[in-house]
């Protein structure tokens, strides 16, 4: 009896892996593309993408005050197999410096041109501290 328990088990196991990844290739099929990525000589999709401004602390005599040190840009990617176990996120940050930077990123964005990562700086490996 223990021995058809444990092949059913196995059976369902399976089944639940399929289902799973059906419903992940399923799902990475109906998300939108919003742009391209070039990385490591593969060009790949842009899922999502969200600024965040980076505010540097300046001390003065009598207090303190925030100055706009550019923007932290958040892209959210779909890695292919091959690259998936080089980049452990599905995720990259960039810096752009300043708001002209900010506009041409998003007009590059808009026009579905073919983002270049080696053009921007990579805000994690570049952060201070």
């Amino acid at each position: 009896m223990s021995y058809l328990m444990f092949q059913n088990m196995l059976r369902q196991q399976k089944k639940e892996a399929k289902t799973f990844t059906h419903a992940f290739n399923t799902k990475r099929r109906n998300t939108p593309i919003i742009g391209r990525l070039f990385i490591d000589n593969e060009i790949i999709p842009i899922i999502d993408i969200k600024y965040e401004k980076i505010n540097k602390k300046i001390d003065k005599n009598r207090g303190f005050y925030y100055v706009n040190d550019g923007y932290k840009v958040i892209i959210n990617v779909s890695f292919p197999k091959n690259l998936a176990s080089k980049y452990i996120l599905n995720y990259i940050v960039i810096k752009l410096k300043d708001d002209n930077e900010l506009n041409n990123f998003k007009l590059r964005i808009k026009n579905n041109e073919i983002i270049n990562f080696t053009d921007y700086e990579d805000y994690r490996r570049n952060q201070d501290g």
